[in-house]
């Protein structure tokens, strides 16, 4: 689940290396993996996102954890944002897991051993056309304060990537878990499906309003 939200042609050359690299490796016996990525609050509220998505909010309180997931190369990112309602999320108030720089080589090689990774804010994950779904979790300052010391620990010890053994579904997972949520079963299913899945378990919102309808 990485970045890659480059230009065209940059895309084009990545995809072309990455094609060639693939064939080097079947032609190796390694194959290529088909693997794909990776107590309730009371009160539901829908609302408009941003590129037609809509955000369905659980809980009360002044301070939120969003899970999102956006588009990304193959399968594309999980990952979350977190801050104090109203306020314009910055670019340290995002966490996730993923392969560490803009090599695509990285993204290759994880699909086989565990690469080096970064778990915080990746190209786009604050660009609301980028976004594949959502879900919001309102809490209080306190849950917030612990919430995000977790983050901070668990961004300090994930410090590689593996499709198979620690995705960015994962590494969402856990979080979602420490604030008492449920979690997909599988990580192994495409962050779009994970998150979606997330809000239908936690809310039993199995399908939010669109945009023209939502509830503001």
């Amino acid at each position: 689940m990485r970045r890659g939200l480059t230009g065209i042609g940059a895309w084009a050359l990545r995809l072309n290396w990455l094609l060639g690299l693939s064939a080097l490796m079947v032609a190796m016996g390694l194959g290529f993996s088909a693997a794909q990525a990776q107590t309730s609050p009371p009160s539901e509220i829908v609302r408009a996102g941003g590129n037609k998505s809509t955000v369905t909010t659980s809980g009360s309180g002044q301070y939120y954890f969003e899970f999102r997931s956006r588009h990304a190369w193959d399968y594309g990112h999980t990952f979350v944002v977190f801050g104090r309602v109203g306020e314009a999320p910055t670019k340290n108030n995002v966490a996730g897991l993923s392969p560490k720089g803009d090599d695509p080589s990285m993204w290759v090689m994880g699909h086989y051993v565990p690469v080096p990774s970064d778990t915080g804010w990746t190209d786009g994950d604050l660009e609301d056309k980028y976004i594949t779904a959502r879900y919001r979790v309102l809490v209080s300052k306190e849950q917030y304060d612990r919430t995000v010391a977790y983050i901070r620990q668990l961004q300090a010890k994930s410090t590689t990537w593996s499709v198979e053994m620690y995705n960015c579904n994962a590494f969402v997972a856990d979080i979602a878990k420490f604030m008492g949520l449920k979690a997909p079963a599988s990580t192994w299913i495409y962050p779009k499906v994970f998150v979606t899945n997330m809000r239908k378990i936690n809310t039993g919102i199995r399908k939010p309003p669109t945009s023209s309808s939502a509830r503001m």
